[in-house]
């Protein structure tokens, strides 16, 4: 084996993300143990970004705005220079059975622009590529790999409802072309292995949490908030599948029973005008407040002035559902007790009556009788933030996880020097 460290081609749709700060803390940690990690995302980031992103931008190549001459010129290089590989693959990724017309339709797209990646790719020469999500990325990913002959692996978040999206963008080819498959649930590795119902395909599916710094997420002096009020917290994108309209409602059956409390939603989507009619409905402005996205260098002091934290998580109309919010292990490990629910994989976080609260899916009134039973039992609430960080220590800290999934990609690295030695 090389003595060189291990060279790993980052692959993503919109990197780095405020909504997806859990990819960059992988990378950033993967690059402390020694790893070389170059970064290409499709499209730019945002223009606000936490302080600790923006490091990242200029380091990262963006396919996106596309260079339309220069993709041209690419195409008919790869077709001239490597026309079995480059006629192969684009009749691979076209005529996977079983894939309706709007997903050959998108592959299509993919493969177009792709090449701007590939010949990154090809230019850094890494030992491996790697890609998050099913979608866009992973899809550039997997023509990279069959281009360049390059092995990758995927990393495999939130997945649908088999029965409500039975195909995930070649998500079946995808699995099988991966020398080895991330996860982050025991739920979405059983998913998958359901998916797939084939010999061989669950031992190459792997759990690892999303980690974070546990030093990072500490709780900081108690300090006076909101006249002494009952805060509870609330983050993430205002997305139907988060379940902030059941918060909502959970605050207004706090309201209607004279309660003093707080809650604080903090994020941006497009549900705001949904959940802002909603609290103007319920006569709620002076309880629920909106005030907007909130970036990682101000979290924990929001975290530290709550009483809990709540995200009570649900299955939208089209199936999608979160998976496993690293924004609970957060609120976790700075000692917050938690409510959400039972969904996905989120049981294996949040242990019902030791660290947290879970209720069922849209079950305002169970939401409103825990956050009124944490707000008159403080020792409770103590007790349960102490339990939680415990837990984010043992199971969610970024040096577990960043321990396992480094010797992975070590793994199929060795196993691709191996393979490469017999050809």
């Amino acid at each position: 084996m090389s003595s060189q460290p291990v060279s790993i081609a980052y692959i993503l749709a919109n990197y780095p993300d405020v909504t997806q700060t859990f990819v960059y803390r992988e990378v950033l940690a993967l690059r402390r143990r020694g790893l070389v990690v170059h970064t290409l995302s499709i499209l730019q980031p945002p223009a606000k970004l936490a302080a600790e992103a923006i490091p990242l931008v200029d380091e990262t190549f963006y396919i996106f705005p596309i260079p339309w001459f220069k993709l041209l010129g690419l195409h008919l290089r790869y077709l001239f220079n490597r026309p079995l590989l480059y006629l192969g693959t684009l009749i691979f990724v076209l005529t996977r059975p079983g894939e309706p017309l709007k997903s050959r339709w998108r592959t299509l797209i993919h493969f177009l622009y792709s090449l701007l990646a590939v010949r990154e790719v090809e230019r850094l020469q890494p030992d491996y590529i790697h890609t998050h999500f099913g979608w866009s990325a992973s899809t550039v990913a997997l023509i990279a790999s069959r281009l360049l002959k390059i092995p990758f692996s995927i990393t495999l978040h939130s997945f649908y409802n088999k029965d409500a999206h039975p195909r995930h963008l070649l998500i079946e080819d995808k699995i099988r072309a991966a020398r080895f498959v991330v996860t982050i649930s025991e739920y979405h590795r059983q998913i998958l292995i359901d998916l797939m119902a084939e010999n061989g395909i669950a031992g190459k599916i792997h759990v690892v949490h999303h980690g974070l710094n546990p030093d990072a997420f500490t709780r900081l002096a108690e300090s006076n908030h909101n006249n002494g009020a009952f805060t509870v917290v609330a983050v993430g994108q205002l997305i139907a599948c988060k379940g902030f309209q059941v918060l909502i409602e959970a605050c207004h059956l706090l309201a209607e029973r004279g309660i003093t409390f707080r809650c604080h939603i903090l994020g941006e989507g497009e549900e705001r005008s949904r959940l802002e009619k909603l609290v103007d409905q319920y006569n709620l402005r002076e309880h629920v407040l909106l005030p907007g996205r909130v970036y990682q260098e101000d979290l924990r002091q929001l975290l530290s002035q709550a009483d809990a934290f709540a995200l009570p998580c649900v299955r939208d109309e089209s199936g999608r559902q979160d998976g496993l919010p690293v924004v609970l292990t957060e609120a976790m490990a700075m000692e917050l007790p938690v409510i959400s629910t039972r969904i996905a994989g989120i049981p294996e976080l949040v242990d019902h009556g030791h660290n947290g609260f879970l209720t069922s899916p849209g079950d305002a009134k169970t939401l409103a009788d825990m956050l009124l039973y944490l707000k008159d039992n403080p020792a409770v609430r103590q007790q349960f933030g102490k339990a939680g960080r415990e837990k984010v220590l043992a199971e969610f800290s970024i040096h577990r996880s960043i321990d396992k999934l480094a010797n992975l990609l070590t793994s199929a690295t060795t196993e691709g020097e191996l393979i490469s030695s017999k050809v």
